[in-house]
């Protein structure tokens, strides 16, 4: 694999690309962006990157490599969210340089466990049963969704690291002279955070780029927060945007622009939902609606496999959880019938 640094006001950053197949996410085509914000001899990175085991795709040396030769201290390896694409490294680079280690509560458990993906206590720590998680998506017996299959998580995903030190919104990290604000995104992930550095008006925000989004079931996934973080992130006002996928953007307007782009795709596939629910069609269900939600493929739009067969998991949770936020909002209700759940206007 090939990785590439940029420059940034704050210091260096490999860009992580996001593949658009299945398949890119078991050869290491799913990369999670890696920065580094430096102040003096001090620095603290965001994010180790993805790693492929049993082969040699892996950011990891890379990011070695540029820490060496920085020859900073890394006081701290701060974890956006659980997603393996950003996890794959952190033991690595915590055993080498020592870093404290962050990460929010709610995402604390699988950072330090990635195995509880696939068993009931990821779900029953957000007070549903995994029956309740996954009962708007019409299961067949046996069925699951997206990434639940142990052998999957354990060979590919399994990457554990010890979380030093919870942090929450608002918290301040002093790297060297600079004074640098956690900020809690949720919607894609329930602990994802970021960080604001208001020297350089510098938003690092993590994984709120992807569309679709959110990318788990509710309440794991969570499109009213989508929309509420995306919000925030436009009231900073950032003159840079480094994004935990593509590119990002690097002045003002066009952060400005960035943000309200992905705002509105959220904002769109609400309105496409109470569209399609208002044909006079009847009540319909999740994978009804998909083929109308998403006509054209979009990134993360793909099949994976659900044990029997394959769903669209991903484009299957965005809905769910617009769906959850218009109900709500008084907008949409549950209908259920002889063991199947639709959706329907209210």
């Amino acid at each position: 694999m090939r990785f590439y640094e940029i420059t940034t006001p704050d210091g260096w950053g490999i860009p992580g690309i996001h593949g658009n197949w299945a398949e890119d996410e078991l050869d290491g085509n799913v990369q999670g962006a890696v920065f580094l914000i430096r102040s003096g001899d001090e620095a603290l990175l965001i994010d180790s990157g993805n790693r492929v085991p049993g082969s040699d795709v892996s950011m990891g040396p890379t990011i070695v490599e540029k820490l060496e030769r920085d020859g900073v201290t890394l006081k701290y390896l701060l974890i956006s969210h659980f997603h393996y694409d950003h996890t794959g490294n952190a033991a690595e680079i915590k055993q080498r340089f020592g870093p404290e280690v962050l990460a929010h509560a709610l995402d604390r458990p699988v950072i330090e466990d990635p195995l509880i993906l696939a068993s009931p206590e990821n779900a029953l720590r957000f007070g549903v049963t995994p029956e309740q998680l996954l009962a708007d998506f019409n299961l067949a017996p046996g069925e699951s969704l997206g990434l639940s299959d142990p052998a999957v998580i354990d060979r590919y995903w399994n990457f554990p690291v010890a979380v030093d030190r919870e942090v929450a919104d608002g918290d301040v990290l002093h790297v060297g002279e600079l004074e640098l604000q956690v900020v809690h995104l949720p919607g894609h992930a329930p602990g994802q955070v970021g960080i604001w550095n208001p020297a350089t008006r510098s938003l690092y925000c993590a994984d709120i780029v992807h569309y679709p989004s959110p990318l788990s079931p509710y309440p794991i996934g969570n499109a009213a927060d989508q929309i509420a973080t995306l919000e925030k992130c436009l009231a900073f006002g950032a003159e840079y945007l480094w994004e935990g996928h593509y590119l990002g953007a690097y002045d003002a307007p066009a952060v400005k622009r960035r943000l309200e782009h992905l705002l509105r795709a959220q904002h769109d596939t609400a309105d496409r939902l109470l569209t399609l629910l208002g044909r006079g069609e009847g009540p319909q269900t999740i994978l009804e609606l998909l083929p109308e939600v998403f006509p054209i493929k979009t990134d993360l739009n793909y099949e994976v496999s659900s044990g029997p067969g394959h769903r669209w998991a991903y484009a299957e949770a965005c809905i769910q959880t617009h769906l959850q936020r218009l109900v709500e909002l008084g907008r949409v209700q549950r209908v259920s019938a002889a063991g199947v759940v639709r959706f329907a206007l209210v």
